[in-house]
């Protein structure tokens, strides 16, 4: 097989192990809901881009290889690790030589500009390597695809300033091309986040400089500066949420667990350790997570709140709270500013006697 056709199967298959992955996942803990994950993103870059083949200079010529180039693109964070976008590049080209490495005289230059479309799948490694977190805001990750690339050169003699060869227009080269590389970007809000990318691009062809002599592949690379926005109707909700509302029929009660330490309260609040016995202290429950232990500071920083954040343990089952009040009103008060702020399965909470009696309805 040749090699070519070696790299292209193994992007293909590279990228079908990632949509498989998400689906593997899916399957096995339930579909989370989270301002990270299944969110679709749109994007524009731009920076310089080099080339490295034939008529690439001696080291690093920067004044003789570099054009400039700028790319849009599109896709869809499938799972907190892995994302599959389109991307459209579009990218000047040149390149110098004036003698090989033995003084062999070359004289020879190139031009012209490329179009590229490709598919590619990013894998967050800050992600991967450590659990998302909510208030995570700095990720890098890497990147792996295949697509298309066209272009349009000029090769010139530069002792007679006269065109050796060339792609006369309309008839631009095509050939395919695999691009890969790292990136970091970091999350000014739930919507825009500002990054930095440097793609290696092999091209499956030795004609882009429209020069054949060593180098079996002509390489360019990308450094890009970009801005990307999340798409679609962001939920404020942390990954693996499941939400536990109450009274439940009598086959499926449990019995309740009793409060943990007493919160520490505004001069307002009662506190639910010592109620009268025959009266109610309503708290706000936010959240219940049947896998993840998140700490009660984590949740407050994260959806703005002001007041304490309370976390019970049930089982496996670990729900959060807010408020403290023995005025229902109050109560349903904070679960209207809850709703508010995007945590929109907010309900109120009983409590008798310092153990959890029934949910208020609404």
């Amino acid at each position: 097989m040749h090699r070519p056709k070696k790299y292209t199967l193994f992007c293909i298959l590279f990228l079908l192990l990632s949509v498989s992955h998400d689906a593997w996942a899916q399957s096995v803990h339930g579909k989370t809901e989270t301002s990270f994950a299944n969110t679709w993103i749109l994007g524009a870059s731009i920076g310089p881009d080099f080339f490295y083949g034939d008529l690439s200079p001696q080291g690093f010529g920067i004044d003789h290889n570099v054009s400039f180039a700028g790319s849009i693109f599109g896709g869809r964070q499938l799972t907190n690790v892995f994302g599959l976008r389109g991307q459209l590049l579009f990218a000047g080209l040149r390149g110098l030589k004036v003698k090989t490495s033995n003084d062999v005289p070359v004289n020879q230059s190139f031009s012209g500009s490329l179009i590229e479309f490709n598919i590619n799948t990013t894998i967050n490694f800050s992600n991967l390597f450590s659990p998302y977190k909510p208030t995570r805001r700095f990720f890098v990750y890497g990147t792996l695809g295949v697509g298309f690339t066209n272009w349009n050169t000029k090769l010139t003699d530069l002792t007679t300033m006269q065109i050796i060869a060339t792609d006369s227009l309309p008839n631009w080269r095509s050939a395919a091309v695999i691009p890969f590389g790292l990136g970091a970007f970091y999350r000014i809000s739930e919507r825009i986040n500002v990054g930095i990318e440097w793609t290696f691009r092999m091209a499956m062809s030795d004609y882009v400089d429209q020069r054949v002599t060593g180098f079996k592949y002509d390489f360019y690379d990308y450094l890009a500066i970009g801005v990307t926005f999340n798409l679609g109707k962001l939920r404020k909700r942390s990954p693996g949420i499941r939400e536990y509302p109450y009274p439940i029929s009598p086959a499926q009660s449990v019995t309740p667990a009793p409060l943990m330490a007493p919160l520490e309260i505004p001069q307002t609040i009662v506190s639910v350790t010592s109620p009268p016995s025959e009266e109610y202290v309503y708290v706000v429950q936010i959240f219940a997570f049947a896998r993840t232990a998140y700490k009660p500071e984590t949740i407050r920083k994260r959806y703005h709140i002001a007041q304490p954040v309370k976390k019970e343990r049930e089982g496996k089952l670990n729900r959060y709270i807010i408020g403290n009040y023995k005025n229902l009103e109050y109560a349903k008060e904070l679960r209207d500013e809850m709703v508010k702020k995007g945590i929109h399965d907010a309900f109120i909470v009983a409590y008798k006697n310092g153990q959890r009696d029934h949910v208020v309805p609404d």
